[in-house]
């Protein structure tokens, strides 16, 4: 005699899935939210990109300084579309921070060997004439 496996019942089933949309919507608040500012001038535009919990600190190593001024970085949070869409016309952009450089990354917008570290803090800069 086999065993024939117990299909869930409904109430299982909706069980599971509120139990799933739980965790997305937990996974979804742990995610670091990015700051994006734009900083016109004349001639050009840089874009800063700054995870959100690192806006106001300061990191040292060696003889590198990492200052992290809310005046530059604190900006709007953008939604990860929105961010892509402003991405796309971006020609200069300075990035702090994991999430932020993380972002770059998967959208192939720079090379892994184009990020540096400071105490450990991910930086990567894009600049295009």
């Amino acid at each position: 005699m086999h065993a024939v496996p117990s299909t869930p019942s409904r109430q299982e089933s909706k069980t599971s899935r509120q139990e799933f949309e739980k965790t997305k919507k937990k996974n979804l608040k742990t995610k670091m939210p990015i700051c994006l500012k734009v900083h016109k001038t004349q001639e050009r535009e840089v874009i800063s990109l700054c995870d959100q919990d690192l806006i106001g600190k300061k990191f040292e190593q060696d003889e590198l300084q990492l200052d992290i001024k809310k005046g530059f970085y604190k900006g709007k949070i953008f939604s990860y579309q929105e961010l892509l869409k402003i991405m796309e016309k971006a020609r200069n952009i300075n990035a702090v921070g994991k999430e932020s450089v993380s972002f770059l990354l998967k959208n192939n917008l720079i090379k892994i060997s184009q990020i540096r570290k400071i105490q450990g803090v991910p930086i990567a800069n894009i600049f295009m004439l």
